[in-house]
C-alpha cells in the first residue's frame, strides 16, 4: 500500500504535495490569464462577495455535494452554473452556485474547459455520470 505522500510522488511525478503545488501555480496553472495585473488576481481573490457567495451556497446545500451526497472527510468547493467569466450579472447570484467535490469540479472543467461553461452543460455533466463514477471521487 501506498501512503499518500508515495502515491503523489508515484502518480504525478511531480514529487510531493507542496512541489507539486508549486509546479502547478501562478504562471505554470492552466487558468493563468496573462491579461490580469497582480493587482487584479489579488482584487478578484479577496473580494468579499466571492466569500459570501460561497459561505451562502455550502449553507443553502447544507455542506454537502449536490451530485455524490458525500458530506464529511471530503474536499468541496461551489461552482459557478453559469460561468463568472460570462455572466457578471449574476456571479453572486446564489442560485447560480452549487456545492460539489472539489474532485468533481475539475473533471468537469477537464471535460467543458474553464470559460462560459452554461447550467445546461452542468446538467448534461451530472446526469451522464454513473454511480460507479461518481463512488470513484473522494
Amino acid at each position: 500500500k501506498y501512503f499518500e505522500h508515495d502515491y503523489v510522488l508515484k502518480e504525478r511525478k511531480f514529487g510531493c504535495r507542496k512541489c507539486c503545488s508549486k509546479k502547478s501555480s501562478g504562471k505554470n496553472s492552466h487558468k493563468w490569464n496573462p491579461n490580469l495585473s497582480d493587482k487584479d488576481r489579488i482584487k478578484r481573490r479577496l473580494l468579499p462577495e466571492v466569500k459570501i457567495w460561497r459561505k451562502l451556497v455550502f449553507e443553502r446545500d447544507n455542506y454537502t455535494c449536490q451530485i455524490s451526497g458525500k458530506r464529511s472527510g471530503v474536499v468541496l468547493c461551489t461552482h459557478h452554473l453559469e460561468s463568472w467569466h460570462s455572466n457578471e450579472k449574476i456571479r453572486f447570484d446564489v442560485n447560480n452556485g452549487i456545492t460539489i467535490l472539489n474532485s468533481i469540479h475539475i473533471f468537469f472543467h477537464k471535460l467543458y474547459g474553464n470559460k462560459n461553461n452554461t447550467r445546461k452543460q452542468f446538467e448534461e455533466f451530472s446526469k451522464n455520470l454513473t454511480k460507479e463514477q461518481i463512488e470513484k471521487f473522494k
